[in-house]
């Protein structure tokens, strides 16, 4: 069997090496030195007697029309084989649960791993859900062995009785289990008893050493501070790796009460500790945002990630979800059950409608995720640190949390870099909000006046319409909601303006603005809430109390109208 694999690109190659599962970039020219074997370099491809010990893939597909840092196949396939889950953790990204009717059938998955091996994917990641509840579970694992794939696992390790012997023999490379802290966390988290459990199948799977193990945290504001716990826990159960991954609003954690996402000073914080833990830790620690002051540190501990522009969603790997989706991200909305705008948006295509690599090649079914002009925020376009060490904003975190595949990053911490701020104050409580800017013909904003009740915050004030997310809304929803609530209008033309922030005595917000053009006939709305509405010019609200960080807001939109007038 040959050690590693080639896979011809459009320009130059990729390289894998089937023991470690680690893939690498060949330029034209490194390529072509590796066909002539004429390189010090790559002397390490070759026997001593020169036998190459590589095989060459060379797609059969016409390639031309991917973008130039698209691969021809994904490098790695992360398969989603069942939804089934054996807990329920509260920041699932996917909301598994116990079981699902209209999963894929075993003839159905051989069929897709057929058609990677024929596209020329080098690895195969099964995750869920728990992938080990998979009633074919082990065949699976089998039928991709034989097709020697490198096969990975992602499981919250809570395992039933005998299985960690079987895997240990079954050719599965790497297993990543997930941890996100102590005990008493964990167990929050995840369940009571998940913790000893997972320490436990770490243990054992030890014992085989021919598993390369990792740990996956997910950092939020309640685990923030035990980033240090957590490498010395992988350190002390001798743990190969550490990815610590931020929470992405998806899934459970879409309004969750437990797990709040980091904010920008959180995750300057956060990624200060990971670069102090990085020098004195053993263990390797894998982030996507490796920018901080010390500028040696990217090129010491580099990501895995190859391409400069973006993380490798739907350029380097894709996801294929129980239901045959095909889409970039496992976080993303594409792996949503019911069919909604978002969903549409990051799902690539269904394997009912066409095999795999015709979707892969199809690079308009792929445009949030290969499109710089939709998915790249201006901030990162214009950031020196983009493509250097930083690969800009995540889509997934900009559209759950700003309502747009290319808002801002709710994480960007540039501007803290710079300033040296602390890290926000614990005790106060972040809050997500919404509101909406709703502007008639003349160029007015609509503005509604709160009651004057002492009880509410801002009584009386002029304010534009909106108001909190509730538990498991997409702020698009809670807008819909409040407008339905307050004006009894049910309206969804309307389109994402921006993201602010604001403070008050107890709370940090996070404010999802909207705007949509509207002639409301005001004496006809019957108004459920507040003492009243109107349409007001610029110079009028100048003249207006406005209650939160409503002036703001209307200051800005009238700043950025003025430009483009």
């Amino acid at each position: 069997m040959k050690t590693y694999k080639i896979r011809e690109e459009k320009e130059g190659a990729m390289l894998f090496d089937s023991l470690t599962g680690s893939t690498s970039y060949l330029t034209e020219l490194q390529y072509q030195s590796i066909l002539g074997n004429n390189s010090d370099e790559f002397k390490y491809l070759f026997t001593e007697n020169n036998t190459p010990l590589f095989s060459i893939f060379r797609p059969e597909k016409d390639r031309e029309a991917l973008p130039s840092d698209c691969l021809s196949a994904p490098s790695k396939v992360y398969f989603e084989i069942t939804r089934r889950c054996n807990l329920k953790c509260v920041y699932c990204y996917n909301n598994s649960r116990k079981d699902f009717s209209k999963e894929l059938e075993k003839e159905q998955i051989f069929r897709l791993i057929d058609e990677l091996y024929e596209a020329g994917t080098f690895e195969i990641r099964l995750t869920g859900g728990e992938p080990t509840l998979h009633p074919d579970f082990f065949e699976i694992v089998k039928y991709i062995k034989s097709k020697n794939f490198f096969i990975s696992l992602g499981t919250n390790g809570v395992w039933r009785d005998g299985l960690i012997e079987t895997i240990g023999q079954s050719g599965i490379r790497v297993v990543i289990i997930s941890l996100d802290g102590t005990e008493e966390y964990n167990d929050q988290s995840r369940g009571k008893g998940t913790f000893k459990a997972i320490t436990n199948t770490i243990k054992q799977l030890k014992k085989f050493g021919n598993i390369t193990l990792k740990i996956n945290s997910v950092i939020c504001r309640e685990n923030r501070d035990q980033l240090e716990k957590i490498v010395a826990l992988a350190d002390e159960l001798g743990i190969d790796g550490v990815n610590l991954a931020p929470l992405r609003v998806s899934g459970r954690a879409d309004g969750s009460e437990y797990g709040t996402p980091l904010l920008p000073a959180d995750m300057y914080s956060v990624v200060a500790k990971v670069t102090e833990l990085r020098k004195k830790c053993k263990v390797k620690i894998q982030t996507y945002y490796d920018i901080i002051e010390a500028p040696d540190l990217s090129e010491k501990f580099p990501s895995s990630l190859l391409n400069k522009k973006s993380c490798a969603a739907g350029i380097e790997v894709a996801a294929i979800s129980p239901f045959g989706e095909v889409y970039g991200c496992v976080v993303s909305p594409a792996n949503e059950t019911e069919d909604t705008p978002a969903k549409r948006l990051f799902t690539a295509g269904n394997l009912s409608d066409g095999n795999f690599i015709d979707i892969w090649l199809d690079s308009s079914r792929w445009n949030v995720y290969r499109n710089l002009s939709i998915n790249k925020s201006s901030k990162c376009l214009e950031c020196n640190h983009y493509k250097k060490r930083c690969f800009g904003n995540c889509v997934v975190d900009s559209y759950s949390q700003g309502g747009s595949p290319n808002a801002e990053s709710p994480l960007c911490f540039i501007d803290i870099m710079y300033k040296k701020a602390c890290p926000p104050e614990k005790s106060k409580v972040h809050k997500i909000g919404t509101a909406i800017i709703i502007e008639d013909s003349q160029g007015k904003l609509l503005l509604h006046h709160r009651d004057c009740n002492p009880k509410i915050k801002y009584p009386g004030t002029w304010v534009l319409f909106g108001g909190g997310k509730e538990f498991g809304e997409t702020p698009e929803q809670a807008i819909r909601r409040e407008l339905m609530e307050e004006l009894n209008l049910d309206i969804s033309n309307f389109i994402f303006y921006g993201n602010y922030h604001y403070n008050d005595e107890e709370e940090e917000h996070l404010q999802f603005v909207y705007h949509m053009k509207m002639d409301l006939d005001i004496s006809r709305v019957n108004l459920n809430e507040g003492a009243g509405l109107g349409y007001f010019s610029r110079d009028e609200i100048n003249k207006l109390q406005l209650g939160f960080n409503i002036r703001d807001i209307v200051e800005d939109f009238f700043k950025r109208q003025s430009i483009f007038k």
